[in-house]
């Protein structure tokens, strides 16, 4: 099993402390795998920890421009972190992209 893997299955079992580790540690080995970042991103939005969700999510829409999923993520953690203007200026971003679905992660 894959370290982001086992994020995916600890987040999904309420176990976030060792989630967050699993996906720290498939991040050190796919510092850029937007797959990764974006469960991670899910994870967090569990946890509610807002800001560090609107991260992940924002280095998703870095790596992959034009996964809707990953600007309505983006702007649903920046709603919830306070920053309104950004979350609409995202929105707006997610719309271009296709329809706007929250995530389920994988």
């Amino acid at each position: 099993m894959e370290m982001w893997d086992l994020g995916v299955a600890l987040a999904a079992e309420g176990h976030f402390e060792e989630a967050n580790r699993a996906f720290a540690a498939a991040l050190e080995t796919e510092p850029r795998n937007p797959e990764i970042r974006f469960n991670f991103g899910v994870a967090l939005t569990r946890q509610r920890n807002w800001p560090a969700a609107a991260d992940e999510f924002a280095r998703v829409t870095a790596l992959r421009p034009g996964r809707p999923a990953a600007h309505c993520s983006l702007a649903g953690a920046l709603f919830q972190a306070g920053e309104k203007e950004r979350a609409q200026a995202e929105l707006g971003r997610a719309r271009q992209s296709g329809p706007c679905e929250l995530p389920q992660g994988r």
